[in-house]
């Protein structure tokens, strides 16, 4: 008769095996160590945020407070340093955010006063051309910044309504409050192009119309 076929290696029995690549494998383990060293892994390798079962999103699970006296110490100290990377982590980006949330306070209360020491000149420069968009255009130097990116306009550069338009956009590109901010404009510039912004875009309403 055959021999016997070898006794089947399992994962309590001492020795080794090869696994289906043919690589070296121990067959030394416990069922419970290696149900450890995957959680050790995840700990390590993922700070926790491996979505483990009984693990909702990947988040603080009931591991990180309730402590176990039996728990291995490279547990304990992985949980302790995931728990304050995490909580730095969290006040470095909730103060980060106040910083910024400051910032655009001062920024809107400083563009708030600016705008009202060029109040004046602006609502002049408007009722004096009646909204009219060729003399808002023409007469833009007049309400700019200095060193603003602006070619000086006549009249005879808005003749037809091509014309017209495309000096508007022209314009509005250059005072649009969004494009200002990423140009890094000053806050004296913001103030001046939101409000000039307006009084073009209401010129170029009622040219329209």
């Amino acid at each position: 008769p055959p021999p016997p076929p070898p006794p089947q290696p399992t994962l309590g029995h001492m020795g080794s095996r090869n696994d289906d690549d043919g690589n070296y494998k121990s067959s030394t383990s416990t069922a419970a160590d290696v149900s450890a060293d995957i959680d050790i892994s995840d700990e390590f390798f993922f700070g926790g945020g491996g979505g483990r079962k009984g693990e909702k999103g990947g988040g603080q699970d009931a591991s990180d407070s309730h402590v176990d006296e039996n728990e291995p110490e490279i547990r304990r100290h992985l949980r302790a340093q995931r728990l304050a990377n995490r909580d730095a982590k969290m006040a470095a980006a909730l103060k980060e955010q106040q910083a910024v949330e400051a910032a655009e306070r001062d920024t809107r209360a400083n563009v708030a006063a600016l705008k009202e020491q060029h109040r004046a000149s602006i609502d002049a420069w408007t009722a004096k051309n009646k909204g009219n968009i060729r003399g808002l255009i023409v007469a833009l130097p007049q309400v700019l910044w200095p060193g603003a990116d602006w070619k000086p306009m006549g009249v005879q550069d808005l003749l037809d309504a091509k014309q017209v338009r495309k000096a508007y956009m022209k314009a509005n590109l250059l005072v649009h409050p969004d494009k200002v901010r990423q140009r890094g404009g000053s806050e004296e510039q913001l103030a001046v192009a939101d409000m000039v912004f307006d009084a073009l875009k209401d010129g170029w309403d009622k040219f329209q119309h």
